[in-house]
């Protein structure tokens, strides 16, 4: 049976570049599809339905039609309205984090509503905070979690045994170490307090998460999502630079 040419779907925008004058081609995570392309036909001029609904992280319910190779977004209704609180410098370089990271973990047309939902809650964790940045260090241990590659936070990933005082984190196997599997010299290590809060990050809700971390262990944890993923989030960069100094 051919699939019908109109549809409706929940979508949160993960980014987009222009096309020709008017129109937009956005990456879109679905909350029924998965990860899509799709084409906004004239989303940039002011009097489009479109205009304004689009921007990074909102979310949606849009109307598409099927295209040849892209489909197209004939309406969209917002679902939730976050995006005058992200346009600030931080919020939004944060909010590109989140964004960035879905994206490339995210595979094409595989649904995966645990990552829908937990970028929805993001996204409003993002938009509520005075220092937008410090929900990044939990959002991605949650991803990975979400996503089946979820690490141990409280064992060795070589000799099984439960990490005590210090963790090596070993980015040739992207986890923890006790320091007589691997070597602290040259390595990223984690003190007791260190190691008890990145467990903290890393807890289920309710059952004692917490979003502090200090620097290295927003360290260590950025270095993990980075071994997982295969390279570095661009988007990074950006709010590193706004950091205080």
């Amino acid at each position: 049976m051919s699939q019908p040419r109109a549809y409706r779907a929940h979508a949160i925008v993960l980014r987009g570049h222009n096309l020709g004058e008017a129109d937009r081609i956005l990456t879109l995570l679905t909350l029924e599809r998965g990860k899509m392309d799709a084409v906004a036909k004239g989303a940039r001029r002011g009097s489009s339905r479109l205009s304004g609904r689009l921007e990074l992280l909102s979310e949606v319910e849009a109307s598409f039609h099927r295209g040849r190779s892209l489909d197209v977004i004939t309406g969209a209704e917002h679902v939730t309205r976050h995006w005058e609180r992200l346009v600030t410098p931080e919020a939004f370089a944060t909010a590109s984090v989140a964004a960035e990271l879905v994206d490339g973990f995210c595979e094409p047309e595989l649904p995966v509503p645990a990552v829908y939902r937990l970028l929805r809650g993001v996204t409003a964790a993002i938009a509520a905070q005075g220092d937008p940045r410090r929900v990044i260090p939990r959002f991605e241990l949650r991803l990975l979690d979400e996503l089946g590659l979820g690490i141990p936070l409280d064992i060795c990933m070589h000799c099984q045994r439960e990490l005590e005082g210090q963790a090596v984190v070993d980015l040739g196997v992207g986890g923890l170490a006790c320091t007589a599997c691997l070597r602290p010299d040259g390595n990223l290590v984690l003190d007791a307090a260190e190691l008890a809060a990145l467990q903290r990050l890393g807890a289920p809700k309710g059952q004692g998460a917490s979003l502090a971390a200090g620097a290295k262990v927003a360290r260590a944890v950025e270095a993990l999502i980075t071994h997982h993923l295969g390279k570095a989030a661009r988007s990074m960069a950006a709010l590193d630079a706004l950091a205080p100094r």
